[in-house]
């Protein structure tokens, strides 16, 4: 089973000639979107596919582009070797890289330096105050949000362990889609 998060329909309508011939049921309908969009600005639509001629990456292919950012996660319950859930997601409308000192923003090509004063979560924590995602129970529990890594000496920043992270390298890196952007 796969589902597609993504903010913009026309790639769902333009994936529906190119990853299968039949027709996607796509969800959630209009009416049930609209009513959702009273309690969250975050709504995940998606496409539930049966892809045994498909693979996560060859689907991920198709739906970005090379339009820039783009994210696969593979999710194992227990001891499975195979995934029971693919997300793709194309198209961030923000990237958020946490520095030693900083964290920067890039919100559609608009850069921004913020100075975290050694709580980056905080800062983190703000940045993602204004995205409400609604609660849905027909999804698994992860289905979308800041989407990227976490390097060990993120822990620095909590633990006194040194941080011998290079400093012009990121020590965690995320995408968002933005809902205001759409």
């Amino acid at each position: 089973m796969t589902y597609l998060h993504h903010d913009d329909l026309s790639v769902l309508a333009a994936i529906r000639g190119k990853v299968l011939s039949m027709p996607l049921q796509i969800q959630p309908d209009i009416t049930t979107f609209r009513e959702l969009a009273r309690t969250g600005n975050v709504i995940p639509v998606w496409v539930e596919l049966l892809a045994d001629t498909e693979t996560p990456v060859t689907a991920l292919a198709k739906i970005n582009h090379h339009r820039g950012p783009a994210f696969l996660l593979e999710s194992v319950e227990g001891g499975e070797r195979w995934a029971r859930y693919s997300f793709l997601g194309t198209s961030a409308r923000c990237s958020i890289d946490v520095y030693r000192h900083t964290v920067e923003v890039d919100e559609l090509g608009k850069k921004r330096s913020l100075a975290h004063h050694g709580d980056p979560f905080t800062l983190l924590r703000d940045l993602m105050a204004r995205y409400r995602p609604v609660a849905l129970r027909e999804l698994p529990r992860f289905w979308g949000g800041a989407v990227g890594y976490l390097t060990y000496e993120m822990v620095s920043f909590i633990e006194k362990i040194p941080n011998a992270w290079p400093e012009d390298q990121p020590l965690a890196s995320f995408m968002v889609t933005d809902p205001d952007q759409s």
